[in-house]
C-alpha cells in the first residue's frame, strides 16, 4: 500500500510559483523499484531512487477534497523487458521559469507490500494509476496528456460517425490550406493535449 504523496522541496517551490499566478504544469508519472530506507528523507528527493517506467498523463480531475486533483495514467508492461517490484512512484512537473521537469511529489511502499511487474513476455499487465495531488490555492493548472493515450468509447465513436452522416461536412479541397485527412483509427503522433482544470 502506497503512502500519501509527499510534496518535495522542488514541488513546494513550484507550488509557491503557482500561487503567484504562474502555471503549474504536471507532465509525467514515473514508476520505480527503489527502496526508501529509514535514513532517507523523500521530501528532498529530486528523482526516483531507481526509475523503471515513465508515463504521460491520461486524465486529470478534481477530487472530492477541496484543493486536491486526481492525476491519472495508464500503465502497460509492453515497455518492461525486465520484471521489477513496484515500490515508488513520482509525479513530475515543469518549472515555469527554467522549463525543466522536476519531481513534484513522491510516494512509496515497502518491498513486502509492493507489486511485482513482470515483463510482457511473461504476462500482460495493464493498470490505471490514480494519484491525488495537492493544488491548494493554484489557479492555473495544466496537465500534459499524450495523444497516444487518448481513447474513445465505441458508443461515442458511433455517435460521432452518425452525426457526420447527417451533417454537410466540407471536404479538404473546400478548406483553405487544409492538411490531408486522417484515416479513421489513425494515431496522431508527437501531439499533446493541455487540459486546464
Amino acid at each position: 500500500m502506497f503512502k500519501t504523496p509527499i510534496i518535495t522541496s522542488q514541488g513546494k517551490t513550484l507550488h509557491l510559483k503557482a500561487l503567484t499566478g504562474k502555471i503549474l504544469k504536471f507532465t509525467t508519472i514515473r514508476m520505480g523499484s527503489g527502496i526508501v530506507e529509514a535514513s532517507d528523507n523523500p521530501s528532498v528527493f529530486t528523482a526516483l531512487k531507481n526509475e523503471t517506467v515513465s508515463m504521460d498523463c491520461t486524465s486529470a480531475t478534481h477530487a472530492l477534497v477541496e484543493g486536491v486533483a486526481n492525476l491519472q495514467c495508464t500503465f502497460y508492461n509492453n515497455m518492461v523487458t525486465v520484471g521489477f517490484n513496484w515500490t515508488e512512484c513520482g509525479i513530475f512537473a515543469e518549472d515555469p521559469d527554467t522549463k525543466e521537469e522536476v519531481l513534484y511529489a513522491y510516494t512509496y511502499t515497502s518491498k513486502n507490500e509492493s507489486q511485482y511487474i513482470p515483463p510482457l513476455e511473461a504476462e500482460v499487465v495493464e493498470k490505471v494509476i490514480t494519484i491525488p495531488i495537492d493544488i491548494e490555492g493554484c489557479d492555473k493548472i495544466e496537465f500534459v496528456v499524450s495523444s497516444s493515450n487518448l481513447f474513445v468509447t465505441q458508443t461515442k465513436f458511433n455517435e460521432v460517425v452518425q452525426s457526420l452522416k447527417t451533417e454537410n461536412i466540407p471536404t479538404t479541397e473546400e478548406l483553405p490550406n487544409a492538411d490531408a485527412p486522417t484515416a479513421p483509427g489513425a494515431v496522431i503522433t508527437n501531439a499533446r493535449l493541455y487540459i486546464k482544470i
